[in-house]
C-alpha cells in the first residue's frame, strides 16, 4: 500500500494496486510509513507554507515526499499492510454437522424426461395471429352510438368490441356465397 494524492478529494488517500482503499487521508488517521527502513508511526498534517506533496506533511517529517510512500495503514488497533492482506484466506466452512440438513429434503433420483413429440412446420393462421393495431376515428350518429352503447353494456363487452363484432359479422357474411 501507498500514498497517492487524490484529486477528487484534494487530499492523500490510500492506494494498493493502483486502486483506492481509503480515498482520503484525514489529520486524525494513523498509519505507518517506511521512511529510511523503518516504520514509523504518524499522521498526515496540512500546511500551506509547505511548497511539495500539495501543503501536506507526515507529523515529524516534513521533508518527506508523500506521493508513493510505502504505509501501513491502522485500522481500529489494527495494522494491515498489503502481505498480510494478500495472505488472509478466509476458512472454508463446513456444513455436515449443520442442524439445519434435517429439515432440508434431499434431492431423489429423478427418471429422464420423455422426449418431447416430434414439432413439424405448419402454417400459421392469419385470424389467429392478427391484432388489433389499426386504429380508426368514426361519426356516429348520436341515437346509433347509444343503441350500440346499450348492446355492448347488455353483452358485457366494451364499445369497441361490440363495433369490431358487428363489422366482422357483416363483412364475413357478404363473402360466403
Amino acid at each position: 500500500m501507498y500514498l497517492g494524492y487524490n484529486e477528487n478529494t484534494k487530499r492523500y488517500g490510500v492506494l494498493q494496486d493502483d486502486l483506492w482503499i481509503k480515498n482520503a487521508i484525514y489529520k486524525y488517521d494513523e498509519f505507518e510509513a517506511l521512511i529510511d527502513g523503518e516504520w514509523v508511526k504518524t499522521k498526515l498534517q496540512y500546511d500551506e507554507s509547505i511548497i511539495h506533496s500539495y501543503g501536506f506533511y507526515l507529523l515529524g517529517h516534513s521533508n518527506v515526499i508523500l506521493e508513493f510512500l510505502t504505509i501501513r495503514y491502522i485500522d481500529q488497533d489494527n495494522i494491515i499492510n498489503e502481505q498480510e492482506r494478500s495472505s488472509n484466506k478466509m476458512a472454508k466452512k463446513s456444513f455436515k454437522d449443520n442442524p439445519a440438513l434435517q429439515f432440508i429434503s434431499t434431492e431423489e433420483p429423478t427418471q429422464p424426461a420423455a422426449e418431447p413429440a416430434p414439432q413439424y412446420p405448419m402454417k400459421r393462421n392469419p385470424l389467429y395471429i392478427e391484432t388489433k393495431s389499426r386504429r380508426v376515428q368514426l361519426m356516429f350518429q348520436p341515437s346509433l352510438y347509444n343503441k350500440i352503447k346499450a348492446l355492448a353494456t347488455e353483452q358485457g363487452k366494451s364499445f369497441n368490441d361490440t363495433v369490431h363484432s358487428i363489422l366482422d359479422e357483416h363483412i364475413n357474411g357478404k363473402e360466403q356465397p
